[in-house]
């Protein structure tokens, strides 16, 4: 028995010491197995100071080891996701950059490793973060460092630096150098050579690997380890208030980028959108808002049933108007002044809602100065001959006086029965119902200015049914209330528009105009009825109000869409569209269907050289020729720019509802966006 017992120890003891001896190399020349992660957030080894910031935690769980989304597939064989498939832009997107490429690049890579290896665990599956200066005239290029949590395969890698003779990297014209701060403390590996553009840096904290371009980040990791990120990124006031909240979810990307930096290397103006575009739309934004007065946006973006942005920036006054000033300075809606005063008035199966807060007049003045000087020109006729003032300003005037800082916008299917022979005459035109709604704080006002409306119903374009006609109706609804109706062949799909003008609760008063009466008897009841009597609230959506609540504190613009709910409109609306797309240019067809006709129809005559009796038979015979080729011609394209529109509308219903609000002041914006998109 003791024989056996000496016999395990003579065994037992060198392997202990072997493995005591391999334990003590491998821990003093490359890491040590058994120690603790890095316990801060990779945030915390950022310098305060950087340009931009992207970082993402539990990365592996949104993609697997080939780099391909976990959903794609799923996504992708998803109707949504063929329909979205199917836009030019989703195809530039994609053949810009091909992750089949990096894959294969990626599998090539991995399989001279002897081991099998997971890229993710390798780096950056649990957080990866990336982050870096941008380039200007102390810069030259712009500076990055990635961050990420590795495994032990990345930690060796990352030690196998201080012994490149195990590496043969001069096989590969590579070399490695350790670099030193100022008190010869180390900071990093240099990679430089090979297939480099530049060199790298490299160094590791605990499970944190950290790869980057500028040796002076590297150079403030130590202190920041040693202080636990005391001036770090991470422990910074903004990332405090804006990134690091109570109520995140744990799976949002944080963003952070310094958008004057940005400006700076771009040679951007800041002049966007352009006030002197001969567009409207970018015209008017310009006036409302000048991107160069960002200094700096910071936020994440989360994934889940819902894709929610939420971004913060601040601003200066540098590039700001007076009216901006003014349009800023004022305090936005909360969410239950919205639901409560607007989206209360509104149908659940609404498809559009948009709320806004902001002075009515100086937004008019900002339109009228936003639009050609033909328009205004025409626009001031008009006012001039028809309201009797001497040009807009008064009338704009008038109307700010009359209403409130305030409106609201909706839209929803015009599945309303049609009045006959009863109501207004109208075209064929497919049109979705929609209603302004205005706030109103001096009703005389606004009864004055409808009472001209009536008064000058011809020079308003409003006539019956017969010439000389009049073309105003009302119409009861819930008990009395009276809505008007003014007919005019000009409006599209309903012949006509429709205003009210009643108190909500809180002694508030609104003034709707829309394009067909029983909208807006139906909004009224929306509001006084609700579900209990068949009139559900957009106010009482889950979509709405849920995802509002979850929004900002404090709104000046809040635009909801249900592209669903209009569906059946947007299909209809599409021919309408793809037949006016079709365009012929006759000054090219016409003459080359005449010669045709010409040389197989008129033997002896030469086109261009006709005699008024051959002219004549000519047009005789060039009509039948041309109806059927406008005919055929239109059928052809016009099939095309259908399917063209189609696509857009099943791409555009790919989405279940999104909901964005804004928050604007004259020091900061604040931006929050909820899609719900669903991955199925």
């Amino acid at each position: 028995m003791a024989s056996k017992r000496r016999l395990l120890k003579w065994v037992l003891t060198p392997i202990v010491v072997l493995l005591f001896v391999l334990w003590f190399g491998f821990t003093t020349f490359f890491f040590n197995p058994l120690e603790d992660d890095y316990e801060y957030d990779v945030s915390t080894l950022i310098p305060r100071t950087v340009d931009f910031y992207f970082s993402k935690a539990d990365l592996a769980d949104d993609i697997d080891a080939s780099l391909r989304l976990r959903v794609a597939d799923d996504f992708q064989a998803s109707e949504r996701g063929q329909a979205l498939a199917k836009l030019p832009a989703y195809q530039d997107l994609v053949g810009s950059f091909s992750i089949e490429d990096v894959q294969r690049e990626l599998d090539a890579s991995l399989e001279q490793v002897p081991i099998e290896v997971d890229p993710l665990a390798l780096f950056g599956g649990r957080d990866v973060a990336v982050a870096g200066y941008f380039k200007s005239a102390e810069r030259p290029e712009t500076d990055w460092a990635a961050y990420g949590r590795a495994n032990w395969v990345g930690k060796l890698g990352v030690a196998l630096l201080g012994h490149p003779d195990l590496l043969d990297l001069e096989a590969q014209n590579m070399q490695v150098e350790e670099v030193e701060g100022s008190d010869a403390e180390f900071l990093a590996y240099k990679l430089s050579g090979g297939q480099l553009a530049r060199p790298l840096f490299i160094r590791r904290v605990l499970d944190v690997i950290i790869v980057g371009t500028d040796e002076e980040m590297f150079a403030e990791i130590p202190e920041l380890e040693r202080t636990r990120g005391e001036n770090s990124f991470g422990l910074s006031a903004k990332y405090d208030d804006h990134i690091s909240t109570d109520d995140r979810e744990g799976d949002e990307l944080e963003l952070y980028v310094d958008y004057r930096a940005l400006s700076e290397m771009n040679g951007w103006t800041g002049r966007w959108p352009d006030t002197t575009s001969e567009f409207f739309t970018q015209a008017f934004l310009g006036r409302i808002f000048q991107s160069g007065s960002i200094n700096e946006g910071i936020g994440t973006l989360s994934f889940g049933n819902y894709l929610g942005l939420r971004l913060h920036g601040t601003l200066s006054t540098e590039l700001m108007t007076p009216v901006q000033k003014r349009l800023y300075r004022r305090r936005g809606a909360d969410p239950d002044t919205i639901l409560n005063d607007a989206a209360r008035l509104v149908p659940a199966d609404a498809g559009v809602f948009v709320y806004g807060h902001g002075d009515v007049g100086d937004l008019l003045r900002e339109m009228l100065g936003s639009a050609e000087d033909a328009l205004v020109s025409n626009l001031e006729d008009l006012v001039r001959t028809v309201w009797g003032y001497a040009d807009c300003q008064p009338l704009i005037d008038d109307v700010e006086t009359g209403l409130a800082d305030r409106f609201a916008f909706c839209m929803r299917n015009n599945d309303y029965p049609d009045d006959g022979p009863s109501g207004p005459p109208h075209d064929d035109a497919i049109v979705p119902a929609w209603a302004l709604i205005l706030f109103v704080d001096n009703q005389e006002k606004v009864l004055e200015l409808r009472d001209m409306v009536h008064k000058k119903q011809a020079e308003f374009g409003i006539q019956g049914r017969e010439p000389g006609e009049g073309g105003v109706w009302w119409n009861k609804v819930l008990g009395g209330k009276l809505v008007y109706e003014y007919w005019s062949p000009f409006v599209p799909g309903t012949g006509h528009l429709s205003s009210v003008i009643d108190d909500i609760a809180g002694g508030t008063k609104i003034f709707i105009v829309g394009n067909n009466h029983k909208m807006l008897g139906h909004m009224l009841r929306t509001y006084f009825e609700g579900a209990a009597k068949n009139y559900p609230r957009l106010s009482e959506n889950p979509s709405m109000s849920t995802q509002l609540r979850a929004g900002l504190a404090s709104s000046d613009l809040v635009v909801y869409l249900n592209p669903r709910a209009m569906s059946d409109t947007w299909r209809a609306m599409a021919k309408g569209w793809a037949k006016d797309k079709v365009s012929i240019d006759w000054s090219v067809e016409r003459p080359r269907i005449e010669k045709s006709v010409v040389e197989e129809k008129m033997p002896g005559a030469t086109w261009g050289r006709l005699t008024p009796q051959e002219q004549e038979q000519l047009d005789m015979l060039v009509q039948p020729e041309l109806d059927a080729f406008e005919t055929d011609y239109r059928r052809q394209h016009g099939d095309a720019f259908y399917r063209e529109y189609m696509d857009k509308i099943d791409a555009w219903e790919a989405m279940d509802v999104a909901l964005v609000q804004l928050s604007l002041d004259q020091r900061t914006v604040d931006l929050s966006a909820r899609v719900k998109f669903p991955l199925e």
